[in-house]
C-alpha cells in the first residue's frame, strides 16, 4: 500500500466492463498503471482511511496494488485494475458544409496533396486529373473524415464546380475514376 498525495496521480475516464457492459468510470493512472476508486473518507477520518486500504491492501493477497491518495477534501483508495482501458476520446469530425473549399482546394493542388498527373484509359490521354479513391484516401487522412464523409466532401466539390469527372459522366465516387480541377482545365 501507498501512500501518495493527489498532485502525484493522474485522474482520467476508464473503460471497464461490468456484468457485459462497457460502462466509463472515474480513474486513475500511477506510473503507468491503471486504477479504479474502492473507498473514499473525508479528511478527518485518516486513520480510518489507512486502516481500510491496509485491509484492501491484505484482502487481495498483493495481487494488485493498493493506492491511498491525499486529495483537498477527502482520502481516496485507489485499487489497481487490469480490466479497465483509458477511455480514448474519438476526434470530432469537422461538419463537411464548414470546411472552406477554396482553402481545401489549395492543400489539395499543393505540395504533400493529391497526385495530379496526366493519365491513359483505353489509348486517350487525360491531362492533369487525379484518381477519386486516392483523393478519399487523402481526404480522411488530412482532415480526419470517414469515408463517408470524404466521400461526401467529394461530391460537395463538384456541386460547388471545383473539380469534374473529366468526361462529366461520374459523381464523386471511391473509385478509380479520374477527376480534374476546373483550374486545371485548357
Amino acid at each position: 500500500m501507498l501512500l501518495i498525495t493527489a498532485d502525484q496521480v493522474q485522474y482520467c475516464q476508464l473503460t471497464y466492463t461490468i456484468d457485459d457492459e462497457l460502462q466509463t468510470i472515474d480513474g486513475m493512472s500511477y506510473r503507468d498503471m491503471l486504477f479504479i476508486k474502492v473507498y473514499s473518507f473525508p479528511k478527518e477520518q485518516r486513520l480510518d482511511a489507512v486502516e481500510k486500504a491496509k485491509f484492501v491492501s491484505l484482502e487481495n493477497k498483493g495481487r494488485f496494488l493498493v493506492i491511498l491518495v491525499e486529495e483537498n477534501e477527502n482520502y481516496v483508495i485507489w485499487q489497481q485494475t487490469n480490466q479497465a482501458q483509458i477511455k480514448v476520446e474519438q476526434p470530432q469530425e469537422i461538419p463537411i458544409s464548414e470546411i472552406d473549399l477554396e482553402q481545401l482546394v489549395a492543400k489539395m493542388r499543393n505540395v504533400g496533396g493529391i497526385k495530379i498527373e496526366d493519365r491513359r484509359y483505353k489509348l486517350k490521354i487525360y491531362p492533369r486529373c487525379f484518381i477519386g479513391n486516392e483523393a478519399v484516401i487523402w481526404l480522411m487522412e488530412s482532415l480526419q473524415l470517414s469515408q463517408e464523409n470524404a466521400i461526401r466532401l467529394g461530391q460537395r466539390l463538384i456541386d460547388e464546380k471545383w473539380i469534374h469527372h473529366v468526361t462529366d459522366d461520374h459523381s464523386f465516387k471511391n473509385e478509380y475514376l479520374f477527376y480534374r480541377f476546373y483550374w486545371d482545365e485548357k
